[in-house]
């Protein structure tokens, strides 16, 4: 009998471990998922947002509790949202890699976004993860290039023109 309860002992001690272990990893993965400054969204089959972390919390403006359960087509604007539609129902990529769309704030604001997704299958069910970046210090970044180019251009034509003129007119 001593010799049963020992091992009744040693199991019950080694499924303690396990479940000891299993939980320091649950809860290192949940630190790793909410310090990733990009906003990280996953997907059910239905479309409904199943979670998301602090990145996303901060583009989007909705709290986790706000937001886990609802249609995650409440993030973008038209076509995007249909696109996602079709891409959960059909299963047919949007676009290979990166691709970049709008999103949409809590305030109804447009944030410019290149997301990368991809679908996997945990216990037989299909997830959706996104992974979100905000790309709006890109944008106006290239926006001032843009702007600059363009009146470094129109400042640089008149004087040109006037030289090429004045040129013309001395070979004549």
């Amino acid at each position: 009998l001593k010799r049963g309860e020992l091992e009744l002992r040693e199991t019950h001690e080694r499924l303690q471990d396990s479940e000891r272990l299993y939980r320091e990893q649950a809860t290192r993965l949940a630190t790793l998922f909410d310090s990733v400054e990009d906003a990280i969204v996953v997907i059910s089959a239905s479309g409904k947002i199943e979670s998301w972390n602090r990145g996303a919390e901060h583009l989007f403006g909705h709290t986790a509790s706000e937001i886990v359960g609802k249609d995650a087509r409440m993030l973008l604007p038209e076509p995007h949202a249909s696109q996602l539609s079709r891409y959960i129902q059909t299963g047919e990529r949007i676009d290979a890699g990166r691709i970049e769309m709008e999103g949409r704030h809590s305030t109804g604001r447009l944030i410019p976004i290149e997301v990368s997704n991809r679908e996997m299958i945990i216990n037989e069910l299909r997830l959706y993860v996104a992974v979100l970046h905000d790309i709006s210090v890109r944008r106006e970044s290239e926006r001032r290039k843009s702007e600059f180019v363009s009146t470094i251009s129109h400042e640089l034509r008149t004087p040109l023109t006037s030289i090429a003129g004045s040129l013309t007119l001395i070979s004549g």
